[in-house]
Parts: structure tokens; C-alpha cells; sequence
């Protein structure tokens, strides 16, 4: 213990012999902490900024995930066959409206979008709905998760 103090005299006593030097260490220890906490505050307020901004426009984006088990508690699995029927048979549905399938089946409508992507993991169909409300996302996203498994029980 005696040993630590002699330690700790030492340091102090060259702390103050050489006093232009630690005061510039000191002064290059607190720059650089606060340089650091400037630049994260400053990345935490453009991220926030951008996700406003991106919020303000998404409007009621909302992402709708099927489940693969049917009400009566029997699991339904789709096979690949199935999934690719399904999406068809959505997309001949809505024929009338503007329709992509570069990417499972995409249908947009005047004032919203939804779109149904099969998953390459799980034996599910995703649908994915934005629209200027969350209502309306959680409405046409519900609406259309109602048309699969009505498909999906045929």
C-alpha cells in the first residue's frame, strides 16, 4: 500500500514540474471527448430528422404477416405450388387495378398499395400495405389477408 502512494507522489510531483505539458494533454483529452459526443449528438439528430421526415411521407406504413395455422388450430403448410397459385389467383383478382410481379404481386391502388411477397424461408405469404392512414393500411392489409385465406381454404 505504501508502495501505491509512493506511485501517486511521484505522478503529482511530475505533473507539477512539467505543467505546460499536462495542461495541453488535459486540453487534448477533454477536445476530444467532447469532439466525440459532438459528432453523436449531431448523427442522433440527423437520424431522428430523416426518420420524421420519412415517417411524414410513409404515412401509415404497416407490415401485415400471415399466420400458417388455420382458426380450428389444424396447420395448414403451403408448398411452393400453393404459394405461386395463391398469388396468381390474387393478381387475376385485381386484374382491373395496377398490378407488378417482379417481386411477388404488387397491386396499387389510387390512394394506397399492398404487396404480397411469398417468404424463402417459412411456407408463408407476407403482406406488406402503406397508406395515408394506418387505418386504411391495417384495412386493405386485413382485406387482402382475408382473400389468401379464403384461396388458402379452397
Amino acid at each position: 500500500m505504501t508502495q501505491v502512494w509512493e506511485y501517486i507522489k511521484i505522478a503529482l510531483m511530475n505533473i507539477r514540474s512539467n505543467k505546460g505539458r499536462s495542461i495541453l494533454t488535459m486540453l487534448g483529452i477533454i477536445i476530444g471527448i467532447s469532439s466525440v459526443i459532438m459528432i453523436i449528438s449531431i448523427g442522433n439528430g440527423v437520424k431522428s430528422g430523416i426518420n420524421g421526415e420519412l415517417n411524414s411521407m410513409a404515412g401509415g406504413q404497416i407490415a401485415v404477416y400471415s399466420s400458417n395455422t388455420a382458426e380450428n388450430g389444424t396447420e395448414v403448410v403451403f408448398t411452393e405450388e400453393d404459394m405461386d397459385a395463391i398469388l396468381e389467383k390474387v393478381k387475376d383478382m385485381y386484374k382491373d387495378e395496377e398490378v407488378n410481379d417482379i417481386d411477388g404481386v404488387k397491386i396499387d391502388f389510387p390512394d394506397k398499395w399492398v404487396h404480397l411477397r411469398k417468404s424463402n424461408t417459412e411456407p408463408i405469404i407476407r403482406v406488406y400495405s402503406e397508406a395515408s392512414t394506418m387505418e386504411a393500411a391495417e384495412e386493405i392489409g386485413q382485406k387482402i389477408m382475408d382473400v389468401i385465406n379464403d384461396l388458402a381454404k379452397k
